[in-house]
């Protein structure tokens, strides 16, 4: 499982989260390399942040969904903008979350959405 933000805090947290229950969690903070990154990495879900300074969220999953290694990855979309931002990201496949969310939430969805359990890949 891969986390990307440009929030060091978060991937951190997100990680330590989802490490609890058992989950091997990668974290992401260059935005820039997310694809090559994923390529090698091969995880099993990817937790997207939409909005960084240096590339926008949509722009990745857009390219996420074109590459024929990648165009299956189950997405997690987190972002704090609005509803209509999230419909663009479940329009690509990717199933939003609104930030700020409750750790609990990400735990409850990450399962239905990774199809695995925990100890998996990353």
């Amino acid at each position: 499982m891969v986390t990307v933000d440009d929030d060091k805090v978060l991937t951190k947290l997100i990680a330590m989260a989802l490490g609890r229950k058992g989950y091997r969690v990668v974290e992401v903070n260059d935005p820039t390399r997310v694809l090559e990154q994923l390529r090698e990495l091969r995880p099993s879900l990817i937790v997207l942040d939409l909005v960084m300074p240096s590339r926008d969220g949509l722009q990745v999953l857009a390219e996420l969904r074109q590459d024929p290694v990648l165009k299956d990855l189950p997405v997690i979309v987190a972002t704090a903008r609005d509803a209509e931002y999230g419909a663009k990201a479940e329009a690509l496949g990717a199933t939003y979350l609104r930030k700020p969310f409750e750790v609990k939430a990400l735990l409850e969805l990450v399962p239905k959405i990774a199809g695995s359990s925990p100890g998996g890949g990353a």
